[in-house]
């Protein structure tokens, strides 16, 4: 039985972040996939991005509620250090 969630990852701009990020989307776990970003970085256009200054913070944490509804939520916050099933 499988859990499907949506992943949040942290993005600042850097390669191998988004490379990381790129991986993650052949996962039939993953449901949606999201980037968690402040304004001022420049994301690829093919991203879900939510705006945020800090991945952190209790604005961040609502707006990750508004954005999903899914069922079970995953905030990475060391983004490379998790791998998931097929």
């Amino acid at each position: 039985m499988s859990f499907p969630f949506t992943l949040f990852v942290p993005y600042n701009g850097n390669k191998k972040i988004w490379e990381y990020f790129n991986s993650l989307r052949t996962s039939n776990l993953i449901e949606e996939l999201y980037l968690v970003t402040d304004e001022s970085t420049e994301v690829p256009k093919s991203s879900q991005v939510l705006a945020a200054d800090s991945i952190l913070s209790t604005k961040t944490l609502k707006a990750v509620l508004d954005e999903t509804d899914s069922e079970y939520v995953l905030l990475l916050l060391k983004p490379g250090e998790v791998t998931f099933g097929r």
